[in-house]
């Protein structure tokens, strides 16, 4: 049964002044009807209705043969992981538009409202510079900055709502540090408006709506990770940066732009993100072999929490909503590795070791990047050095769903080039931006539903008589069935109570 077969007058109203036929019904009888098609014409038929769309897409019995779950999740979205899971993927790079001598190029925002000012900003193509490490300027307008090895902080727009496409703007600023750094990080801080850049041993801070430098701090080693917000903090926490054995706090609220707190690590840090647990709280992994939990408040320099990896060095950490349980990636033995560690902040968090490792269907080489899409608890996706993106399931111990990008999908990819996926930005939809090798790419899976749904709702089809006609048929046939359904209901109930 395909959706050619149903129409979409069934779903929606016949007529203006009527209510919706098939979304009165109970949707249990709804689900029935829905049980019948497959995925892909599920996800065709429920884009005519914002409201049906809503209903099925968290529908754990309608999805379950398809996607099995370990609980029902009322914030999973089953139609966006099916997508993830089974769709095509594809994976474009930035594209430079030249416009004409005088002539106002585009807004840099989706909408008209830019609440930012780049006085320095630079028309160029930055596609010839390599990336160091990038960050959302703002997600809702899809605007992100990127630290380049010519010296400057690059800028970057996903455009074209229904097919996205990743846009070269130019530059907004210029470094001269960048140039001889073999290492840099960038990080928005739209709660305290601020944007904090790394050149090395250099720590950087600039306004996030003018766009100007405030303060700058040289520190004795170089900058090797910069404190990321996990999903419980709320953007709260003062930034944190780590060198090679130690850990520094700096509060942006300070008169002094010295760093606030310090304590000690034993090695150097790769990772580092705030927790939940108080303003001065981060975890570190890096090339030890555990997880660590500290309170940079304290003079003491023990952890407050230490979960064992064994892992000879653990690259990225992120943090899973619900449970504040940590996802690390890293390398064991020339291969990637995957690990679930408990929550450091909860009193009853007395495990010292991992929850979970995979060591064998991880990765060929080292992880170096995670990311978890909005819309899911439970999917993690990870990218390698040997330029492969992978999808895993952290409530199902790690396991290892399918390669959205590498040498299992195309004979001819990112593995072959020996690129190295470093860091992954994901979307609110079905798209992820992917820095590989230093060059910012664009990943995308399947179509954008959001899109769909919006066109449905704002343009109407405009019917005519014979077609009106013919839908007022369907309609007094709708009828009847829906009353042979409830007459079907009724008998049941009866022959139930006696």
């Amino acid at each position: 049964m395909s959706t050619s077969a149903i129409r979409s007058d069934l779903i929606t109203a016949p007529c203006p002044s009527c209510s919706p036929t098939l979304l009165a019904l109970p949707f249990e009888i709804i689900s029935s009807i829905l049980a019948f098609l497959e995925p892909k014409d599920m996800l065709a038929l429920s884009t005519v209705s914002r409201e049906l769309y809503t209903r099925v897409k968290t529908s754990r019995t309608l999805w379950y043969p398809f996607i099995p779950a370990r609980e029902i999740d009322v914030d999973e979205d089953y139609f966006e992981r099916y997508v993830l899971l089974n769709s095509d993927v594809s994976l474009q790079g930035a594209i430079w538009e030249e416009y004409e001598t005088g002539r106002d190029y585009p807004s840099l925002a989706v909408n008209s409202e830019v609440p930012f000012n780049f006085p320095n900003l630079k028309r160029s193509n930055t596609t010839s510079s390599s990336v160091f490490s990038m960050d959302w300027l703002d997600l809702d307008q899809r605007l992100f900055l990127g630290t380049m090895d010519n010296s400057s902080v690059g800028l970057w727009s996903v455009i074209d709502e229904e097919h996205y496409k990743l846009r070269t703007e130019g530059s907004v600023a210029f470094i001269p540090e960048l140039s001889e750094a073999t290492n840099s990080f960038v990080k928005v801080d739209r709660l305290a408006s601020r944007i904090w850049i790394t050149a090395g041993n250099v720590l950087q801070e600039w306004d996030l709506l003018s766009f100007r430098k405030i303060s700058e701090v040289t520190l004795a080693r170089e900058i090797t990770a910069i404190s990321a917000d996990s999903s419980s903090s709320n953007g709260l926490q003062p930034l944190a940066v780590a060198t090679n054995g130690n850990i520094y706090g700096f509060d942006s609220r300070s008169p002094c732009r010295q760093p606030s707190l310090s304590t000690a690590v034993p090695g150097c840090s790769l990772s580092l993100i705030s927790s939940s647990h108080s303003s001065w709280t981060y975890t570190a992994s890096g090339r030890f072999p555990s997880v660590l939990t500290y309170d940079i408040r304290r003079y003491s320099n023990t952890p407050i929490h230490t979960s064992y990896s064994g892992a000879h060095s653990l690259c990225s950490l992120i943090t899973i909503p619900k449970t504040g349980e940590i996802v690390a990636a890293g390398e064991y033995n020339g291969r990637g590795t995957l690990e679930l560690h408990p929550n450091p902040c909860r009193p009853d968090s007395n495990r010292q070791g991992a929850l979970w490792v995979n060591r064998f269907s991880a990765a060929r080489s080292a992880l170096l990047s995670l990311a978890q899409p909005s819309w899911s608890s439970e999917i993690v996706i990870a990218g390698s050095a040997d330029g492969a993106l992978r999808c895993f399931d952290s409530s199902r111990g790690g396991l290892y769903y399918r390669e959205l990008f590498g040498s299992d999908t195309s004979p001819s990819t990112l593995v072959d080039a020996g690129v190295m996926i470093s860091q992954l930005l994901p979307m609110n939809d079905r798209a992820i931006v992917v820095l590989a090798d230093g060059s910012p790419k664009l990943l995308k899976t399947g179509v954008n539903t959001s899109c769909l749904l919006n066109r449905a709702e704002s343009h109407p089809k405009v019917l005519s008589p014979d077609e009106l006609a013919e839908q007022q048929m369907n309609h007094t046939i709708d009828r009847a069935v829906r009353r042979e359904l409830y007459g079907m209901l009724n008998l049941n109930a009866i022959l139930v109570s006696f």
